[in-house]
């Protein structure tokens, strides 16, 4: 994945923490954090001040994410290792798996990925 494509992740990443941030708990996320290279282990430092946001599943889920991206491991389906089309990570930053093998798993599986898309 390119340089800028990573970049584009990782911002609609700290949009995602923010968003979870300011609506569930009415915390803000400085933007100085964003754009810091030091932004997964400053993240992590503000989720985890509060014990209700290291229960927050979501937000685990995006800084997980967030992590992959700064260690260079970000955007491999889990099943068959190639490489995700940066689109689809684009619309959903969690997604882990390619078309091919989500369209190989079962439909009810499908069902839920394809859910989880349209929120």
């Amino acid at each position: 994945m390119e340089a800028n494509d990573l970049l584009s992740i990782r911002y609609e990443i700290f949009s995602q923490i923010r968003e979870i941030l300011s609506d569930r708990y009415g915390e803000s996320f400085p933007d100085s954090i964003v754009k810091s290279g030091m932004g997964a282990d400053m993240a992590a430092k503000v989720i985890n001040r509060y014990q209700s946001f290291r229960a927050d599943e979501d937000l685990l889920d995006l800084l997980n994410a967030l992590k992959s991206v700064f260690e260079g491991k970000y955007g491999n389906c889990l099943l068959c290792h190639s490489e995700i089309a940066f689109e689809k990570l684009h619309r959903n930053p969690l997604t882990k798996f390619c078309d091919g093998c989500e369209k190989s798993l079962s439909p009810m599986y499908s069902q839920k990925v394809t859910e989880l898309h349209s929120l």
